[in-house]
């Protein structure tokens, strides 16, 4: 079987106090994902930039995952006092990662902080902090284990609603950033009851896709959500530089 290799982002995590260096990680439910829809997953620690294209050229796609926020430094704005952890190094290699990989024409996925690391590289922006926003709901769900836990609108004709062949859907929530100001290079396809934008597809003829939600948490125990994984793949396996591959 000819596996497309998709290339995962990774979170840096400190170790214990008195340990030397930092572990990196990527949620198995990810891998597993991918691997259920067909395709065969292979991590970039955080790295420096310059090393980034030697793991593109590996890859027939890449998959932005989730983890800790953005610096706002990365869409010109000041912290706002509920931000939370950011990893300056892992924003600057994902940014790099991206670009390159739309460069060569690659398929590229991302979930959470991936949809808004696709949005700053654009030239987007974030809410840094949902509840600060007015008329927002709860957006990061007290329920584990991926439950789903609110509904979203979907744009006829978008590759969600042609997937679900439905235009609404229900999914899991944990965030407390999301995106504010769309790039203009890219279109939402999927928003909350309250207006904010859970998933965007390129408006250019790179596959360039995003959900705000985590698909990879309820796969393993609901049905309809590794769909997006599905969605993905299939482009991959669709993709002129994988096909060059193929013998």
């Amino acid at each position: 079987m000819n596996r497309a290799k998709i290339l995962l982002s990774m979170s840096t995590l400190a170790k214990p106090a008195g340990s030397v260096g930092k572990n990196f990680a990527t949620d198995t439910n990810y891998t597993n994902a991918i691997v259920r829809a067909g395709a065969l997953p292979f991590m970039a620690p955080n790295l420096e930039p310059s090393l980034a294209k030697e793991y593109i050229d590996m890859a027939d796609g890449l998959l932005l995952i989730g983890g800790v926020d953005v610096n706002p430094i990365q869409f010109g704005q000041s912290p706002h006092q509920d931000l939370g952890f950011v990893d300056e190094e892992r924003d600057f290699f994902e940014l790099e990662l991206y670009k390159l990989a739309k460069a060569k024409g690659l398929p590229i996925f991302g979930i959470c902080r991936g949809i808004q690391v696709i949005n700053i590289a654009e030239g987007g922006s974030l809410h840094q902090h949902l509840p600060a926003v007015d008329n927002t709901i709860q957006h990061r769900q007290k329920n584990a284990g991926g439950s789903p836990f609110h509904m979203l609108r979907l744009e006829p004709n978008s590759l969600l609603a042609n997937k679900y062949n439905s235009l609404s859907l229900k999914t899991n929530s944990y965030h407390h950033q999301a995106i504010d100001k769309l790039a203009d290079n890219l279109k939402a396809v999927a928003w909350s009851e309250d207006g904010i934008v859970e998933a965007i597809e390129s408006k250019d003829d790179n596959f360039v896709f995003g959900v705000q939600w985590h698909p990879e948490a309820s796969a393993p125990n609901y049905l309809g959500h590794l769909e997006p994984f599905e969605i993905f793949i299939d482009a991959v396996r669709e993709n002129a530089s994988f096909l060059a591959k193929l013998p």
